[in-house]
């Protein structure tokens, strides 16, 4: 006891002293630290500190404010402008570094991130990495294990409460509690798409394969089926496959696997098990996905924070940008998965992934030709290379955003690190390139889900006040048409300063009606048949005028994917309508394209080809039938030119006795008083809208007088192609887009009309399959159309993996009780796959 108190009372005397020992010591911690760092940032740049003489105060081509007005995509103007070539590297007056050697370029590679433009062309594929020299050690698995950031997020962005959520905005319903037929469940139907569930799942022997090749690659297959097979009641056969599952490592791929695709796996493998796990409730199932989701992390691992997609996750060369040449619709497939995750685990690290994409794609949609419309593909990089003139004038020097790298070739550069997506640019980022630009409608689905998910919380403008709903007066631009194709005024909305998930959705659909839908020239015409164009677009800037000449062009050629954009616009009109009138628009939008693509399916038996272009109808008050003689006499004349190369591939950005003027769409300011800093104008730009003339003849589609047998009236090289089609790419009986739309459709209308067409779309599906696998004795095998062009389905024997994840499980849940997954408390992932909502909310509809 006495020793006690004699220890408490030096205690006592020492307390001061102590406190300043450890203020002192903590104070040399930081210090040190801070001098690690910025040594650190000395060998990042490759510069040396040290006494110089200053550069001189004149005024650069990106100094000052002029430098961030030209780098900064924001501005139109520097973008759209011809500027210099890259720089031609630069040679030192030391010893010049020698990066081809992979030791030199493992090493550079710590500080000097890899900016390339796809997996094919990198520069590191012909080293040998089992040279221990260069190679990661992968002598054990823990050194795969283990993986080091380059780029820390130092703050996460945190997931948003729901308890934040503004209570005096009522929470959207997206299921209706009415249906015509009652909603009930039709049993007969039910029990035939289940047999061919079960016929396909012995068929495909998920198990026995995934148990056989257990360390050469993932079960994503049998990971794919899982909550379809607990859907459809198939208790042993998921306990069986759930015992495989949890034997299974995924903290790292096998080692045999050098490439990893990382959207489809987060699509297929993470959105598997969460959604095994939300119907199962089985912990290992939600361990299993954290492992996955950690894994998909590392190609998070970017100086701008987006995933490199096609991650090489051995490579000893991983310090990369994304790719310059990405698919935009891959970016924001995995948002749904990675977000229902922080909420099972309470952990931000996956939202804020998610989120910091969003965020650079939202700073970015004014950087394209078509406001809200993407290009197909976009530079993921936010790079923009400085010329040899910037670099000589020391830019490089004077700003942080830019930073040291290394391109394809090898050679050193300089990227100023935009935070943005840029559109792709030309060889030598001379000229623009044309963007080929459609819906993206993986994006706007994600878009449209994440603000159902979050219970109306806007991804977009997270940390904002609450958005009140849009006065649809507000904001909206005058298109001024001039001998336009259709004959009508159109209005576009233009895109305000900051915009939300609402008015993105709003100005896409916009858009989308008046540049991409047309209408076909068909053989049969059974209704108003309306499809989805991609085009291209190439944008010229005038100084002089402050005008963007956006030439475009249709392509009249339409994915298959796109079938699935009925399910996307019928939760939207849900969601994102602020009036009746709004609603009943997307609404009725929605339902028109999910029949158009019905009919086209009809059309082609049920074998629908991935991609098909057709004719347009240029006068639909004349109907818009298929002319057999008009077309082989157009054909024999030759005036399917396909001048799409030589307006889009010249520097100029073609002839203008080629184009026709569709729009002025100047963006304005609503204001009623005239601030200090705008009294030097208005500096929006004027974008000028205009199409090709004759897009019939001029698209790209390009066909020869040969390639026709004029007699006959068929395709010399494919005899089985209709007339009316001009290009098809392979076809699919097992695809899951259209019957996704149909069940939407039903869901969100009650319409029975909808349940009929998805016993039509089943009949065609049993009716092809049962053709394509006709076996001896009557037998038949469930099996895809062979596609000699995709080495993925080269075999028919192999069923893709969407026919369990998405089709079969569409079309049971169409005939199954309308409350069974209740679309207010379930969301459908771009895999079709389920997770829960934290609110459950019952329409009063």
């Amino acid at each position: 006891m006495g020793f006690t108190k004699f220890v408490l009372a030096i205690i006592r005397k020492l307390r001061s002293v102590l406190l300043l020992c450890i203020t002192i010591s903590l104070l040399f911690y930081y210090t040190f630290e801070n001098e690690i760092d910025i040594l650190n940032s000395y060998a990042e740049n490759e510069y040396l500190p040290s006494i110089k003489k200053e550069l001189t105060d004149e005024p650069g081509p990106l100094s000052g404010s002029n430098f961030d007005s030209k780098m900064d995509p924001s501005n139109n103007h520097a973008l759209l402008e011809e500027v210099e070539a890259p720089p031609t590297p630069v040679k030192s007056k030391n010893k010049e570094i020698n990066l081809a050697d992979p030791i030199t370029l493992k090493e550079k590679n710590k500080y000097f991130p890899l900016l390339l433009s796809e997996p094919k062309n990198d520069p590191t594929l012909p080293f040998n990495l089992n040279d221990h020299s260069i190679a990661l050690n992968n002598e054990n698995d823990l050194s795969l294990l283990t993986y080091k950031e380059h780029y820390p997020v130092l703050l996460e962005n945190p997931l948003p409460a729901i308890s934040l959520r503004d209570n005096k905005i009522p929470l959207a319903s997206i299921q209706v509690n009415k249906f015509e037929d009652g909603g009930a469940l039709h049993s007969t139907i039910k029990n035939d798409i289940k047999k061919l569930f079960i016929q396909s799942w012995d068929q495909e022997n998920l198990i026995e394969l995934a148990r056989k090749n257990k360390e050469k690659r993932w079960p994503i297959k049998l990971i794919d089926s899982l909550d379809t097979l607990y859907m459809m009641d198939q208790q042993t056969q998921f306990q069986v496959a759930l015992d495989v599952i949890c034997d299974t490592d995924f903290r790292i791929p096998p080692k045999n696997v050098d490439l990893v695709h990382i959207p489809d796996l987060s699509t297929r493998v993470l959105g598997g098990l969460i959604s095994a796990y939300e119907l199962s409730q089985n912990q290992t199932l939600l361990v299993k996905a954290k492992h996955v989701a950690d894994f998909i992390l590392r190609a998070f691992d970017t100086p701008n924070r987006l995933p490199i997609l096609d991650y090489s996750w051995k490579s000893p060369f991983n310090n990369r940008f994304p790719y310059t040449n990405t698919t935009m619709e891959d970016l924001t497939k995995m948002s749904l998965e990675l977000t229902r995750l922080s909420q099972l685990t309470h952990q931000d690290k996956y939202f804020d992934a998610v989120y910091r994409v969003f965020e650079s794609i939202s700073s970015s949609v004014e950087d394209f030709h078509i406001e809200s419309l993407f290009p197909v593909r976009v530079d993921a990089s936010g790079c923009q290379l400085l010329t040899t003139k910037e670099i000589s004038s020391g830019a490089h020097q004077k700003n942080s955003k830019i930073m040291k790298s290394i391109d394809e070739s090898l050679k050193f550069i300089h990227c100023y690190q935009t935070g943005k997506i840029l559109p792709q640019r030309g060889e030598n980022q001379k000229h623009n390139v044309a963007e080929l630009t459609t819906i993206d409608q993986p994006f706007y689905d994600s878009l449209v889900k994440l603000f159902h998910q979050l219970n109306q919380h806007d991804i977009l403008n997270l940390y904002e006040t609450t958005t009140v709903p849009n006065d649809p007066n507000k904001n909206k631009d005058t298109i001024i048409e001039k001998n336009t194709l259709h004959g009508q005024n159109k209005r576009s909305t233009g895109m305000t300063t900051s915009f939300n998930s609402k008015t993105l959705f709003q100005n896409a659909i916009a858009k989308l009606q008046d540049y991409l839908i047309f209408q076909p020239l068909l053989p049969e015409i059974t209704s108003n048949v309306s499809l989805i164009s991609s085009l291209y677009a190439k944008g010229t800037f005038a100084p002089t005028t402050n005008e963007l000449d956006v030439e475009m062009l249709r392509t009249f050629s339409m994915d298959t994917k796109l079938c699935s954009l009925g399910s996307t616009l019928s939760m939207g009109s849900k969601i994102f309508a602020d009036t009746s009138v709004e609603k009943q628009s997307l609404d009725k939008l929605a339902g028109t394209l999910t029949k158009s693509c019905f009919e086209i399916y009809k059309l082609f038996n049920g074998a629908m080809p991935r991609e098909f272009s057709l004719d347009p109808c240029l006068n639909s008050e004349n109907g818009c039938q298929f002319d057999r003689e008009g077309k082989i006499d157009d054909i024999s004349k030759g005036l399917y030119k396909g001048d799409g190369d030589r307006l889009f591939n010249t520097e100029s950005s073609g002839s203008n006795d080629l184009r026709v003027k569709v729009a002025d769409d100047k963006e304005k300011k609503h204001k009623n008083k005239i601030h200090d800093s705008e009294l030097a104008g208005d500096d929006k730009m004027t974008k000028l809208y205009t199409f090709v003339k004759d897009e019939k003849y001029n698209g790209i589609t390009l066909i020869n007088s040969d390639e026709i047998d004029m007699q006959n009236g068929k395709w010399r090289n494919d005899d089985e192609q209709p007339l009316w089609v001009n290009k098809m790419r392979s076809k699919r009986i097992l695809s899951p887009e259209i019957i996704e739309s149909v069940f939407y459709r039903y869901r969100t209308t009650g319409d029975q009309e909808w349940r009929n067409m998805g016993q039509d779309i089943l009949a065609l599906i049993m009716k092809n399959v049962q053709l394509n696998g006709v076996g001896a004795k009557g037998m038949w095998k469930i099996s895809e159309l062979k596609d000699s062009s995709d080495d993925r389905f080269s075999d028919r024997r192999a069923l893709p993996s969407s026919w369990f994840s998405q089709t079969l499980k569409y079309l049971y849940l169409l005939f199954s009780d309308s409350d069974d997954f209740h679309l207010d408390d379930f969301i459908f992932t771009a895999g079709g796959h389920l997770i829960r909502r934290e609110v459950s909310v019952k329409t009063n509809l």
